[in-house]
């Protein structure tokens, strides 16, 4: 492909005589990439359960290469079993697998420039079995909405969605998290392979925005950082301005924050970063289409050592039920995913609706798409249940109905399927993973699959 003629003059200068390489790796389809959704299955269940041929990427358990056209529509990917993500873009969040993140209790979450969800899917494996909370954060409207669609879709219970500038987190998230993942707006270098209209879009006016921009965001970030919390930053640009400039930016402003050195895999993948004269920035790295088989990503990681954390936790702006309303849900629940996790279980209430909201959810005080799960309506005296409930506990539920390929194809067109096990709402699976909801009644199941996810 041919490069703005500035692009490939800054490359040539950082790449040297790797350019010619780098030039020619852009003639090469890009690769396809997927990671399993551990909220939903686990990775050996996934390897046992597909269908279409996967490779293994070595740098995470959960990440693979796949070839199959049309990959949103099998059942697996309805079912919220994995996300598809661009191969180096799975990098940033796996240079976590050499920190204590994975056993630590609890684990706070917030992703805050988070849409469409690859890395805030990624982040939520971190505590799968641990307990903890994950907060995505879009500035965008539109890419907010998306963002709360794919959170639905994976099924990650203890999950909240906002739609703030970051220097309201800042301020109503002061010390909660123990990650937080920054992967910024940018000016999208890294993508020009796979999108050519970011190479149209390119100019160095637009990197020099893009920069300003990320310090800002950068600055909220480290606020809401934990002492012994981690803060992770990513970009999809080659640019040393949006990047290792960034890093000696936050390191001169943030003493109390220290670089954290990747292992062995992720060096040997990546490239290290571009070393400024002040800082040794070997503990960033880059990602090349010509070295990492994906497209272009960059990441440096920072523990914070001093400082202090919030104990501070929900400020949800909603009700608790009244007795009756009380009564009809807690009835549900009871019916649906057994009297021991519905007593567990804290519903409040808003305009839209009744939702599940965790007990350690860090929530700010407005912006707040969805507190957490979606539970549903009470009409006429009785519980109407969203999808959201089914996709997050449907592994929970009493009433289960286990589809085959045939019947699960049939069930994400809308079609209602025979159903002979039970009555009422249950969940209905694939391959164990919850595709959504149906209700039973004469031996045929209702189709209660969203009409606007149905392939037509």
């Amino acid at each position: 492909m041919t490069f703005p003629k500035e692009f490939e003059i800054r490359m040539r200068t950082i790449l040297g005589d790797e350019y010619e390489s780098f030039a020619a790796s852009y003639e090469k389809q890009p690769s396809r990439g997927l990671h399993v959704n551990l909220h939903k299955i686990s990775t050996d269940d996934f390897v046992g359960a597909v269908d279409f041929p996967i490779g293994k990427i070595g740098f995470s358990p959960e990440a693979f290469t796949f070839d199959c056209d049309k990959i949103g529509n099998h059942p697996l990917h309805h079912a919220g079993a994995f996300y598809v993500q661009e191969p180096s873009a799975m990098i940033p969040l796996a240079m976590l697998d050499a920190t204590d993140l994975r056993s630590r209790p609890e684990l706070c979450v917030l992703d805050m420039c988070a849409s469409p969800g690859g890395k805030s899917s990624q982040a939520a494996n971190l505590f799968v079995g641990q307990g903890g909370f994950l907060l995505s954060n879009e500035y965008v409207p539109n890419r907010a909405l998306t963002l709360a669609e794919n959170i639905e879709r994976l099924g990650i219970a203890p999950a909240a969605v906002t739609n703030l500038d970051t220097g309201v987190l800042a301020n109503d998230c002061a010390g909660m998290f123990d990650l937080t993942v920054v992967d910024a707006p940018c000016s999208g270098e890294g993508m020009f392979r796979k999108n050519p209209d970011a190479s149209a879009m390119w100019s160095v006016d637009n990197v020099a925005t893009c920069a300003v921009r990320q310090s800002k965001i950068l600055l909220d970030a480290a606020q809401t950082v934990a002492v012994g919390g981690y803060l992770l930053y990513s970009t999809c640009t080659f640019s040393v301005e949006e990047n290792e400039d960034r890093v000696a930016d936050f390191l001169d402003n943030f003493p109390d924050f220290e670089p954290v050195y990747p292992d062995e895999t992720i060096c040997g993948i990546t490239e290290k970063g571009i070393s400024n004269g002040k800082y040794d920035m070997s503990f960033c790295r880059r990602a090349y289409p010509h070295i990492s088989g994906g497209e272009g990503q960059f990441a440096a990681l920072f523990l914070r050592v001093s400082g202090t954390r919030s104990d501070k936790r929900r400020s949800i702006n909603a009700e608790k039920p009244d007795k009756s309303e009380e009564k009809l849900i807690r009835d549900f629940l009871c019916e649906t995913v057994g009297d021991r996790l519905a007593a567990e279980l804290d519903v409040f209430g808003r305009k839209d609706g009744f939702y599940i909201v965790d007990r350690l959810a860090c929530l700010p005080s407005k912006g707040v798409l969805s507190p957490g799960v979606k539970l549903g309506e009470i009409r006429k005296g009785r519980v109407v249940p969203h999808h959201r409930f089914f996709m997050a506990y449907g592994k929970h539920f009493i009433n289960k109905f286990e589809m085959d390929r045939r019947q699960a194809e049939a069930y994400i067109r809308g079609d209602t399927v025979a159903c002979d096990r039970f009555c009422g709402y249950g969940a209905a699976t694939f391959r164990g993973c919850t595709l959504g909801a149906v209700k039973v009644s004469d031996k045929v199941a209702k189709n209660h699959y969203p009409k606007g996810l149905r392939i037509r």
